[in-house]
């Protein structure tokens, strides 16, 4: 929630100075992380390597599964009416690729959205050019100062080039990448900063990775959100299985006795456009990228963990 609101914020801010449409910013960047599973990357990585394995074309990636949320899964399965400028702008967003310069496809078909299985797609307008930048830009200083805070690194750390002309904290960190962005952007028909500041963004990511995101009690952590997925992926597909997607009754009372939380899943398998021929997989995917990561830690405890009998 709270990246969602930096991106927005710091887009729209860009987004006025380049008199782009902020309306439409603002509504991509809402919108752009609803794909995301319980445990951020850590459980979509999970997620694609359990989908991949199955055979499912594309696996799982968030952005993807971002447009099927807002087309097939909110409003009990209707989907919501969004402009295909905000759905092509949720669905490119990809903020894990790291360029300096974002230029909008135009050419693209209007009704290929939903053939998107890779990465390899730019939006259609500005406005989602910008998004996909400032995606990056947003949480690289704010995963710094969190690095900082959780001791998995010091100030004194942080490469010279970075702290010397990016800064150290967040918030000079943001106002550099926003300067720079506004001054290679505007007038122009892309979104791009400085081959300068570019460089010192590639460095400070790679010390994100290096010195946090690949940091040992980091790994530790995805490891453990990874095997909690993994679990109710099986297990949830195989109660979807026996209970015969939530029609078996009495076979669901008995479990809702035993797992109240499985309530949810079933409520969800009613209220959903779901029919018999949709794959299992489908529906188990929907229902955990939907899952906080509290959730999924109940939803792991009601299933796994002994309760007292009486």
């Amino acid at each position: 929630m709270e990246h969602v609101l930096h991106v927005s914020s710091i887009a729209s801010v860009i987004g006025r100075c380049l008199n782009l449409n902020t309306d439409l910013i603002n509504a991509i960047a809402m919108g752009h992380d609803l794909g995301h599973p319980a445990f951020g990357h850590a459980g979509e990585r999970k997620l694609d390597i359990i989908l991949t394995d199955l055979g499912i074309p594309g696996g799982f990636k968030h952005e993807i599964h971002g447009l099927r949320v807002v087309d097939r899964l909110t409003n009990y399965g209707d989907g919501l009416n969004l402009t295909y400028e905000v759905r092509d702008g949720i669905i490119t967003h990809c903020g894990e690729t790291f360029e300096r310069v974002v230029q909008p496809n135009r050419n693209r078909n209007l009704h290929d959205l939903e053939s998107i299985t890779e990465r390899n797609c730019y939006p259609s307008t500005l406005e989602g050019c910008l998004v996909r930048m400032i995606d990056r830009v947003a949480y690289l200083g704010r995963d710094l100062e969190d690095g900082m805070k959780a001791g998995l690194i010091e100030k004194a750390d942080i490469p010279q080039p970075v702290a010397n002309d990016l800064g150290t904290d967040n918030g000079k960190i943001i106002g550099r990448f926003v300067n720079d962005v506004i001054t290679n952007s505007i007038g122009q028909d892309r979104i791009a900063m400085s081959s300068e500041t570019f460089e010192l963004m590639k460095l400070l990511k790679s010390f994100n990775y290096k010195r946090i995101y690949l940091h040992p009690a980091t790994e530790r952590r995805g490891a453990k959100s990874g095997k909690i997925l993994e679990q109710l992926f099986f297990e949830l597909s195989s109660i979807i299985e026996q209970s015969e997607r939530g029609t078996a009754v009495q076979f669901c009372t008995g479990l809702v006795r035993e797992a109240p939380l499985l309530q949810v899943l079933f409520h969800f398998m009613k209220n959903s456009n779901y029919t018999d021929d949709t794959p299992v997989w489908r529906i188990v995917t929907d229902y955990i990228a939907g899952m906080t990561d509290t959730f999924a830690q109940r939803t792991y405890a009601s299933l796994f963990l002994p309760t007292p009998v009486v």
